[in-house]
């Protein structure tokens, strides 16, 4: 899902394109105020923003528009008007010789000063007549001027950079959500297949034991011998050569599929292994004793190796009902004995690495010395960047 800042940011980045977007707003009216009066009135109603001024002009067919743009400087007996083709502020040629034409430069927004501007006279466009500019300057000075197209140019170069950027937000949004969705799946299957694997092997187990013939389990074992036969013919016992072959089959079944497992198991430990190569940080310490273990000298090693609090409570019991802690003490988990199989150290090696890339969780492994050299899983990742050994 994805979070609660990205979503934010992406709205405030659509907010500011949909005000820039709608930095000129229109809106055909009958006729402009002529007086100061009734276009500051007017200026109210339509509300707009600065750097938006409220401008009441003809446009090139004739209309008169009320808008909200940015003011420009005007020359002397030029009056403004909005292009519609180009979506700005133009000027056009006032007539020469009428009273009421412009007679010094002027804001395009004080256009209600001269009332010949919305007479309906012979006009020569900006876009069709070459060399009549319309200037544009700051507030404060005349000297640095800038034309209104160029002004209208930076605006809509503006508009077309955020909007690219919202543009490139969404999509790497988007595929960070993609992704993370994969991982989840990907997670749940593997979650699947293991348990799918465990409840084949509890399966075969229990019907090993029924084949063997536990005591509750024997008169169900000579029931399904004797089905075809007479009520007087005697029933085959435990340890008759059909039973045998039986039981044969059911071995060579299980160390199959047992085989079948490990190597299944063994290359998903490689796997994980090629993908723990690009991690540089330290996740595994492993402590490998000969004969006795001093639990806090593990502790302070520990600590100082992984850069984190060691708490010797989280052992390997704790990990098989909880795997949320941040870091896990297995001293518990494979003793002097060496009762662990090779195939139950491969498992458990594969929830620790797939717990180091997903949730970045650190490990202590305290094992005997001569396990963790004869163990392959554990010879496997004794030479990752993310394990440190001590003897």
């Amino acid at each position: 899902m994805l979070g609660r800042s990205s979503t934010g940011a992406v709205l405030q980045v659509c907010l500011l394109v949909l005000r820039l977007c709608s930095s000129v707003s229109q809106q055909t009216v009958q006729k402009c105020p002529q007086t100061k009066a009734d276009w500051d009135r007017e200026s109210v109603s339509l509300q707009c923003q600065e750097p938006n001024f409220y401008h009441c002009l003809r446009d090139d067919t004739g209309w008169f528009m009320q808008l909200c743009a940015q003011r420009a400087w005007i020359q002397k007996e030029m009056c403004p008007e909005f292009n519609s083709r180009i979506g700005r502020i133009d000027v056009f040629e006032c007539p020469s010789g009428q009273t009421g034409c412009p007679t010094t430069i002027f804001w395009s927004n004080a256009v209600f000063l001269y009332p010949e501007c919305y007479r309906n006279s012979t006009k020569a466009a900006l876009s069709t007549t070459p060399g009549i500019p319309v200037t544009t300057v700051n507030e404060n000075t005349k000297d640095n001027t800038q034309s209104g197209s160029d002004k209208a140019d930076d605006q809509i170069l503006t508009v077309g950079l955020v909007c690219a950027g919202v543009v490139i937000v969404f999509g790497v949004v988007f595929v960070i959500y993609i992704y993370r969705r994969k991982r989840q799946r990907s997670n749940r299957r593997n979650d699947q297949d293991y348990l799918k694997t465990d409840n084949q092997t509890e399966d075969k187990n229990q019907t090993e034991t029924f084949l063997r013939g536990d005591p509750e389990g024997q008169g169900d074992v000579q029931e399904m011998q004797g089905q075809n036969r007479s009520k007087n013919a005697p029933y085959v016992s435990r340890g008759t050569e059909e039973q045998d072959v039986m039981l044969s089959k059911v071995d060579n079944g299980n160390a199959r599929d047992k085989e079948k497992l490990i190597n299944d198991d063994t290359q998903k430990l490689e796997d994980l292994i090629k993908k723990c190569e690009e991690e540089k940080d330290v996740y595994i310490f492993a402590w490998l004793y000969s004969e006795t273990v001093d639990k806090r000298e593990v502790e302070t090693e520990a600590r100082n190796m992984l850069n984190i609090p060691i708490n010797l409570h989280n052992n390997f019991k704790t990990w098989k009902v909880n795997k949320s802690e941040d870091v896990y003490v297995f001293d518990d988990w494979i003793t002097s004995d060496g009762n662990e199989n090779t195939g139950d150290v491969l498992k458990v090696l594969i929830e620790v690495l797939t717990a180091v890339l997903n949730r970045k969780t650190k490990f202590v492994f305290v094992i005997p010395r001569v396990i963790w050299l004869g163990n392959p899983g554990l010879k496997a990742i004794q030479d990752l960047r993310i394990c440190r050994k001590k003897y």
